[in-house]
């Protein structure tokens, strides 16, 4: 934990280094972008894990529970959403992490996500799981595919309009 907080000081330090901060309910009220470019995934994560634990505690202690107020949009969801095959022995003795929790946990309180990737089958379980409407663009990766295809419970012959989709189509399926 120490090394992630020293990582994020380094290459966010003028960020954090400030006299005067914003309240997280100005925050969720414009626009906002937070790049992580300079930052290592672990460290990124660590940053996002902290902040989206932080939105879930302030919609919490406000109470604010049904409806839709704020929306956040992860692109590359899958670097924050991972789905960790080689943490399974983190995950058995410290339990699930923040990040696989969110999705499930900050619905109800007024968050909405939109989870964007090229890479599916990396998605947790919790991610695919705990949201609504999922739209697929080309894919021609077949693990990928075979996610969708399993996500979206269609059969062979709906899957291969998949690997036909051009740019700027999509494939999603309403279940009523």
């Amino acid at each position: 934990v120490l090394n992630r907080i020293a990582m994020l000081l380094t290459v966010c330090n003028e960020v954090f280094d400030c006299d005067e901060g914003y309240p997280i309910f100005e925050l969720l009220d414009c626009p906002l972008v937070i790049e992580m470019d300079q930052c290592g995934i672990d460290e990124a994560n660590f940053f996002l894990g902290l902040f989206l634990l932080y939105i879930f505690s302030y919609r919490m202690t406000q109470k604010h529970r049904g409806g839709l107020e704020h929306v956040i949009i992860f692109d590359e969801a899958h670097r924050v959403f991972f789905k960790p095959a080689e943490r399974r022995e983190t995950i058995e003795v410290l339990g699930p992490s923040i990040i696989d929790q969110i999705p499930q946990m900050i619905r109800d309180y007024s968050e909405g996500l939109i989870l964007a990737t090229q890479e599916p089958n990396k998605l947790t379980s919790s991610a695919m799981a705990n949201t609504d409407l999922k739209l697929v663009g080309y894919l021609g990766y077949g693990v990928d595919i075979e996610t969708m295809q399993k996500t979206l419970q269609i059969n062979d012959e709906d899957t291969q309009l998949i690997k036909r989709l051009k740019i700027g189509q999509f494939l999603s399926l309403i279940h009523i």
